[in-house]
């Protein structure tokens, strides 16, 4: 989980954090536990917005893949709509 990786190197650099940062996390874990299985999941881009999209002219390429995997079939549309 990236998020997880995160706050662990948030938390050995001393970064400043949320008082409520380890309710926040639990509450994650319910929402996705709520969400789990509702729906077939497919490859996402999940950070597609303007400066991951190069345009030639002739084509355009979508970059910066380090987060893709599977998700939500319309999360690219509506964060990119946004």
């Amino acid at each position: 989980h990236a998020l997880e990786q995160y706050l662990s190197v948030a938390r050995q650099a001393a970064a400043p954090l949320p008082r409520d940062i380890d309710a926040m996390y639990r509450r994650l874990g319910e929402i996705e536990a709520a969400v789990r299985g509702g729906w077939a999941l497919r490859p996402c881009h999940n950070d597609l917005w303007e400066p991951n999209l190069i345009d030639d002219g002739t084509r355009i390429r979508i970059v910066d893949w380090e987060y893709a995997g599977m998700g939500d079939l319309y999360f690219d549309l509506a964060n990119f709509a946004i």
